[in-house]
């Protein structure tokens, strides 16, 4: 998602493994995912695979 630039619940990974990790979500619980979630999480797997 290098084209993102982090906002709202998407952070920058600063501290993540080997710099594969770029971008992280900031969330508190589980019940916190919601769609916005869901689309972050299917395009940055459909990103990387």
């Amino acid at each position: 998602m290098a084209d993102r630039a982090p906002n709202g619940r998407l952070l920058r990974a600063t501290s993540m493994g080997n710099n594969a990790v770029t971008m992280r979500l900031a969330l508190a619980s589980a019940d916190e995912v919601d769609d916005e979630v869901e689309g972050w999480l299917r395009r940055a797997y459909e990103e990387n695979s």
